[in-house]
């Protein structure tokens, strides 16, 4: 399944990414683990350190207007807009994505059940996506306000 899921990654990329973006695939254990089971917004603590450029980062599931994660910089070449939110969309289950058979197309992978349930056990993140208030005068509510995971707050 290796070279396939390879295929797969590479096709995605080149599919679903736009300029300055990147696609990044992870476990779906990972990604479930560092948000809460709700998929409310979540407090990450995924090596995003409060430093002078990186404020703040948060996640939430596919219950969210945009799943995935938001990472909140500093810049002061934007003011009075100062904060930065980059926005990195999360495809939780990639077989009910719009582009899936186009992309196993791409990658020549045929369909299959064995597929699809290895594609199960990974996320895909794409970013960094600039949503319309990427550009902002304060950190928006929802990632100020994210909650850390109870059980696991160094994820």
């Amino acid at each position: 399944m290796g070279r396939n899921l390879d295929r797969i990654y590479y096709a995605a990329q080149k599919l679903i990414c736009r300029a300055g973006e990147s696609l990044e695939m992870f476990p779906k254990e990972k990604w479930f683990n560092s948000i809460l089971p709700s998929g409310e917004p979540t407090r990450l603590g995924l090596g995003y350190q409060q430093t002078p450029c990186i404020l703040a980062a948060a996640s939430g599931g596919s219950n969210q207007h945009y799943p995935g994660k938001d990472i909140v910089r500093y810049d002061e070449k934007d003011y009075p807009n100062v904060y930065n939110i980059d926005h990195y969309e999360t495809i939780e289950n990639l077989t009910i994505h719009s582009k899936y058979h186009q992309i196993l197309d791409m990658a020549q992978v045929e369909d299959s059940e064995f597929i699809r349930i290895e594609l199960q056990k990974y996320v895909f993140s794409i970013g960094p996506k600039k949503l319309p208030h990427h550009h902002s005068q304060e950190i928006p509510k929802a990632i100020k306000d994210a909650k850390p995971k109870p059980d696991n707050e160094s994820n």
